[in-house]
């Protein structure tokens, strides 16, 4: 269903124009030449705006429900990106934000934007929660952990790891000792992941 004169659209176009953008990595722009050769006249704009109100109407679904879901997992990963966020008619054009990601046991993800990198963010999104939490060492985390006891600390192998290898070159041997532990730790999760393993067999494999 292609958009009517006034520029509404169906919710099976909205839902094609959405999941071809997330799902299928299939930028804006390419959706816009796509349409045309089929004699569909829809701008870049508009598949933009069809975005945004789409974003609004899921936001209590993501906001309550994929939350909820997230904060019932025995345990949580979590982690953020900095980006740069364009702002129309202000400047600078563009500020600096941070999208923060929340993943579950069962896979389930939320995500959380918020213009700082401080604790606002996590505490507010880890309200209630009860169970691990795996996450860097930012400074952003550090108060989470000591006003919330209930939250458990997991720290992160991959992280851990980046600072060995870039302190490789002063420190050759004691380094390179410990990347190949961490690498024997990464092969080991990698046979449990590829067994299927569950908990109790992945920390036997561990031992």
């Amino acid at each position: 269903m292609a958009a009517d004169r006034e520029g509404a659209s169906g919710g099976g176009l909205l839902a094609q124009v959405v999941t071809a953008k997330y799902a299928d990595h299939l930028p804006l722009y390419r959706q816009e030449q796509g349409l045309a050769r089929h004699g569909i006249e829809i701008s870049r704009r508009t598949l933009s705006e069809w975005n945004g109100a789409v974003a609004d109407l899921l936001k209590p679904i993501v906001e309550v429900m994929t939350r909820e879901q997230v904060l019932r997992s025995a345990w949580i990963q979590t982690d953020d990106t900095g980006l740069e966020v364009q702002q129309r008619n202000q400047v600078p054009a563009a500020r600096d934000g941070h999208l923060w990601v929340y993943r579950a046991a069962e896979g389930e993800v939320v995500y959380d934007f918020t213009w700082s990198r401080n604790r606002d963010g996590p505490m507010r999104m880890l309200a209630g929660y009860r169970g691990y939490l795996q996450a860097d060492a930012a400074p952003a985390y550090d108060d989470v952990f000591v006003r919330h006891p209930e939250i458990l600390e997991v720290a992160c192998w991959a992280h851990a790891r980046r600072y060995f290898k870039e302190a490789a070159p002063t420190a050759a041997v004691e380094c390179a000792q410990v990347l190949a532990w961490i690498g024997e730790l990464s092969g080991l999760e990698r046979t449990a992941t590829e067994r299927k393993l569950g908990a109790d067999a992945r920390r036997e494999l561990r031992q």
